[in-house]
């Protein structure tokens, strides 16, 4: 539940979301506000490139994906930014920079994230990390 909220949902709930008004949220569904806020962690790896006349959306997502698996998370952590030539275009740059907040954001250096199950790995050594001290 934690990572995909969503996949929880009914395809109604999701519908009415979508589809309704907030006024209509509440008459329908009811008022609900958040009774409890647990405060953890982010990573987030945010890629920066130049594209060509010819990429569209689709395109550069799906280099991504093969460059970087489906979480695009893939190679390892580093700190700090990292600037490489993109797959698809060789002429062109592509700047990855990883941000890591709460917990030993540590555990995340060097790590193998290319695949689903060693992402899978570092995450739940750094959750073991976490103290009412280190959130973020």
């Amino acid at each position: 539940f934690l990572t995909e909220p969503g996949e929880y949902l009914t395809e109604d709930f999701k519908r009415a979301v979508d589809e309704l008004s907030v006024e209509q949220i509440e008459g329908r569904i009811g008022v609900f506000y958040a009774t409890k806020l647990e405060l953890g962690g982010m990573v987030r790896k945010s890629y920066t490139m130049q594209v060509a006349e010819e990429d569209t959306e689709e395109s550069v997502n799906e280099e991504l994906k093969m460059s970087y698996g489906t979480a695009l998370m893939g190679g390892s952590a580093e700190h700090g930014l990292g600037v490489s030539t993109r797959e698809g275009n060789r002429h062109a740059e592509m700047n990855t920079e990883w941000t890591a907040y709460g917990g030993d954001t540590t555990v995340w250096l060097g790590k193998d994230l290319n695949s689903d199950e060693g992402l899978a790995r570092v995450q739940e050594a750094w959750a073991a990390t976490f103290t009412d001290e280190n959130l973020y």
